[in-house]
Formats: structure tokens, sequence, C-alpha cells
């Protein structure tokens, strides 16, 4: 219970308001192709304008270690509302999971966070992110205890061209399957983006966590995709994944299709 209240008063203390310039309705993050945080493992420095919603659903199909087979989970929501002050509150809902391998089904934890973008100059975003772990989920895919994470994400862009960088520190719990015990990570992650119209970007992404669970050391995964702003407030992304070194995120390969809406 101590733990608990220590984290939750560390994460909501972390994003307290501060009397930072506001962003111009006219700088990077009013282009919605930098703005959407999937398909990609980075996020967004950008936080979704205030009085509007910014809804990400994601379906990914991704193969299993050691010959288990497919998993398919859904719909990976992201729910994003903007708050005064280049604020904003986001909502990670419970994914279902189903698989043909045992376990062949279940659901992961809940998630919510803050996030409150900074600094912008020329063509830099910087932003400070937290984001919670309920002690939610499925004895096999979700998460036995409260935990934190806090992220520092920085973003360049020039011309076409755009990079990503993000540092994570964790401090996370595994399932109640393998024991639901605590473990503590650094999670770097670095993103390349390209733009060739106003309407298609394209990236490519290394990402890795310094231990994936309690019992497991480092992991890293590459993935990249493409999207597409279809509509003004509307984007369609296609993105794919490979695993490196262990089984960050249980999987070796995966295909991810998406939809992202601003209401």
């Amino acid at each position: 219970m101590v733990l608990k209240n220590t984290l939750i008063k560390i994460f909501l203390c972390t994003l307290a308001s501060i009397p930072y310039p506001a962003i111009a309705d006219n700088d990077i993050c009013s282009d919605l192709l930098t703005l959407i945080n999937s398909p990609s493992n980075v996020n967004s420095p950008c936080s979704v304008p205030f009085k509007k919603a910014f809804v990400e659903l994601n379906y990914i199909n991704q193969q299993l270690p050691e010959h288990a087979g497919a998993q398919q989970n859904f719909p990976n929501t992201d729910l994003r509302i903007g708050l005064p002050s280049n604020n904003e509150f986001f909502v990670f809902p419970s994914n279902y999971i189903d698989q043909k391998s045992i376990p062949k089904s279940g659901a992961t934890d809940n998630r919510f966070g803050l996030k409150h973008t900074i600094n912008y100059k020329n063509n830099w975003v910087f932003a400070l992110q937290g984001i919670a772990n309920t002690p939610t989920g499925s004895f096999a895919y979700g998460s036995n205890h409260w935990g934190v994470t806090f992220n520092g994400i920085a973003y360049y862009e020039i011309n076409q061209l755009s990079i990503t960088a993000q540092l994570g520190l964790s401090r996370l719990s595994d399932p109640r399957i393998t024991g639901g015990h605590y473990f503590n990570t650094i999670n770097p992650d670095i993103s390349l983006g390209f733009s060739p119209t106003e309407k298609i970007s394209l990236y490519v992404e290394l990402y890795g966590q310094s231990k994936i669970s309690a019992t497991q050391g480092s992991g890293y995964n590459f993935d990249g995709g493409i999207s597409f702003l279809v509509f003004p407030n509307t984007i369609l992304n296609l993105s794919g994944g490979q695993q490196l070194h262990n089984y960050l995120g249980n999987f070796k390969h995966y295909i991810n299709v998406g939809i992202a809406v601003m209401v």
C-alpha cells in the first residue's frame, strides 16, 4: 500500500503545471502525422489540442516464439484528451489477446497517464510523460501490482526528415502466472521519419528495455511503417516489427494495421 501511494504521488507531481510558453497553432504539432503515437513504439512529444480528443485503434497479428503459433491482440486503444497549457490526459484500456497455444486468451492491464509538451523552439519539440499501470488484467497477461513509467521525449525536424528520441524509466510488475514480481527497466527508443508528401509519413525504429521481466535481461526490437492522412482528421497506418534480441513483447515478428481519428 505504501509503495502504491508513493508511485501515485510521484506520478501526479511529475507533470504538475509549469508556466511554459504556449505552442502556436501553426507549429510542428499542428500536423496530425506528427501528433499520432501509433504505430511506432515511441510516443509523439505533441499534446492533443485543448478541447480535442484523439482516438487510436490497432489490430496486431504476431508470431510467438518457440513455434507457439500466432497471436491476435486488439483493439490497442489509445484515447487522448487535450487539456489546457499543452497538457494531455490519456488512457490505454485493456487489450484482448487470443492465441491457439496456452494460455489461449486473456486481457492486459489498464493504463493511464499525463503528457506535457514543455518546450518548443524552431524545429524542436520536447515533452515529459508519466504512465501508471494498474493491477488489472487476466492471470496470464495482466499486471500483478501498480507500476509507473516516466518518459522524456525529444523531436527534431528538418525539411522532410525527422528524428524522435525517447528515454524511459520504469518500475513494472510481471503477470501473476509468472510470479507477479516487480522489476526496474531503462527503455531507450530512437525513430527516424520521412515525409515524402504532406499526407504520407514513413518511419523506422529501434527500441528496447534493459529488463523485459523480473527473471529476464534486456530485449530489443526493430519496426517500421507508413501512415496515410486520408481525411483532415483521419489517419490509416500499416507497420511491421521484428525481434532482434530476446523476446520483448513476446513475439518474433508482427504486422499491425490501425486507424486514428481526431474529434
